[in-house]
């Protein structure tokens, strides 16, 4: 009825190392936290490191860019006020060793015919003109590390000369070198080459900073060349329109000439016709020695003032006999005038004083007085020829009543002369026709012709 009864019976064993266990277990965990202390402070310490070492390569990259931007500047500041290629070559070549430490810098450029690269500038073992003239040194393309770049248009490094058969030693054999070409966009002008005692001393910022400076020079040599072209250009359309002048102003004299003989034939004629036989010979000789004077210098397109004024002279001697008493005149030339040697158009001065006589003394009852005066400005001549005859105003009006209105050929032909002359807008040109007055009457005219020197 009764079921069995059963006794479970549990006996626990307690090894007898059981704290020598515990020891063991607690160094072992000690030492593994300690190796994974050691690691992760071995890695910190390496990130730390790379850390460091990438906050040295930003730190000298950062000095790399702002000692290569310092020295571009410098350039570009060096060059902007350089306006002659020669002076561009060896500017440069100074300031690449003054600056980058170089021990030898020359410049290639193409001779005339860019056949050869010759040596324009240098610093360094030939530092001057005189050496580089003295020791001529050219290369074709394809000749040495100069002629390999000239040929290909890249640039080289060579960090031991020793080992590269393109190496040619001229005046400094270094162990090291570099070779820029100078290129303006395709175009290549020039080389820069450098040299240096030290194995492998150039590097790729060399390079770079040479490769900019190569840019700048090409560029501001390319805007000499262009400004030397545009002022050769100038000059030579200068030249022609000089000799075009010149061809106007011979037609102008060759019309002006027969114009004044035609007037002074005239008045010999009316000596002839007035049977003023002594005043008729007088004139003739007066006039023929005015003819002689004009006739040796109608080849010429300027004549000096003392000239024009001994022909001015005679003219007015010749009209003062025609006039007799009622013709005065005068003549005032500023003494720097007469001291140096000032020239103006041949018979530019004539055409005014016959008008001032034929249209203004002539219908005077009194006596007519002319003044000529000659005065220096500096980078124009102003002559004035001042009257004080009857004014244009009654000049013309008695025209009209004698049906002769025409203008006169002297004074237009005079005109077109000066206009001619004209070089400058600055610089007066022309004629300037003032009616004088005195108590709101008529006194006379002036005349101011301003004549470019």
């Amino acid at each position: 009825m009764f079921g069995h009864i059963y006794f479970l019976n549990l006996n626990f064993i307690v090894p007898f190392w059981t704290w020598s266990f515990l020891i063991l277990l607690m160094s072992a965990m000690f030492f593994i936290f300690f190796r994974v202390a050691r690691l992760r402070e071995k890695k910190i310490r390496e990130i730390e490191a790379t850390k460091i070492e990438l906050e040295k390569l930003r730190a000298d990259n950062y000095r790399t860019r702002l000692e290569r931007e310092q020295i571009n500047n410098f350039f570009s500041n060096s060059l902007l006020l350089k306006n002659d290629v020669d002076e561009i070559l060896w500017d440069v070549t100074k300031n690449l060793i003054a600056k980058l430490g170089f021990e030898d810098c020359l410049i290639y450029m193409w001779n005339d015919d860019k056949t050869k690269m010759v040596q324009r500038a240098g610093f360094g073992v030939k530092d001057s003109k005189e050496i580089l003239f003295q020791f001529p040194y050219d290369l074709g393309p394809g000749e040495g590390i100069v002629g390999t770049v000239a040929q290909t248009g890249n640039a080289l490094i060579v960090p031991d000369t020793r080992k590269d058969p393109r190496y040619l030693a001229e005046g400094y054999s270094g162990l090291s070198e570099i070779a820029v070409p100078i290129k303006y966009e395709e175009e290549l002008l020039g080389v820069i080459d450098s040299e240096h005692s030290e194995l492998g001393f150039f590097n790729e910022n060399h390079l770079q900073m040479i490769t900019t400076i190569g840019t700048l020079m090409a560029g501001k040599i390319k805007s000499i060349e262009a400004d030397q072209q545009l002022r050769k250009q100038k000059a030579e359309l200068d030249n022609i329109s000089k000799q075009l002048i010149e061809m106007q102003l011979s037609a102008l004299r060759s019309q002006m000439n027969p114009h004044f003989i035609f007037n002074a034939l005239n008045s010999i004629k009316k000596f002839v016709l007035a049977n003023d036989a002594e005043n008729a010979d007088t004139y003739l000789g007066k006039f023929s020695k005015l003819i002689r004077a004009i006739l040796n210098t109608s080849h010429e397109p300027n004549i000096r003032i003392e000239k024009e004024i001994e022909m001015l002279t005679l003219y007015l001697e010749l009209e003062k006999l025609r006039f007799g008493k009622k013709l005065k005149y005068a003549i005032e030339v500023d003494s720097s005038l007469l001291e140096g040697t000032v020239c103006i158009p041949t018979m530019i001065i004539q055409p005014f004083i016959e008008n001032a006589m034929l249209h203004g003394i002539m219908h005077k009852d009194c006596c007519g007085e002319i003044l000529i005066a000659f005065k220096d400005h500096g980078d124009h001549l102003e002559i004035n020829v001042k009257d004080n005859g009857v004014g244009r105003k009654i000049a013309a009006e008695l025209k009209v009543q004698k049906d002769q209105v025409y203008p006169s050929l002297g004074i237009e032909l005079t005109a077109r002369r000066l206009k001619a002359l004209k070089t400058a807008p600055e610089i007066p040109s022309g004629i300037q026709i003032i009616d004088l007055e005195e108590d709101g009457n008529a006194s006379g005219t002036l005349v101011k012709i301003f004549v470019p020197q």
